[in-house]
């Protein structure tokens, strides 16, 4: 479905590793080409340090504010 947005609610999650995230964009990128979003809610601490550290590598990331 093209303009829908997919939620993923991240608040129970304590720890993201950079393979996470990766796998996040990832599946960020391969709904972008759907002409989907992908928006997270509430990502932990570990996941906004590695979009800190690798602002363009996690371009497609979108979090919600």
């Amino acid at each position: 479905m093209p303009g829908a947005v997919v939620h993923l609610d991240l608040s129970t999650v304590l720890f993201c590793d950079a393979a996470s995230v990766a796998a996040l964009v990832r599946a960020s990128a391969a709904l972008g080409g759907q002409g989907r979003r992908l928006l997270l809610h509430d990502p932990p601490y570990s996941l906004r340090k590695v979009v800190e550290m690798f602002p363009e590598e996690c371009a497609a990331l979108e979090v919600a504010a």
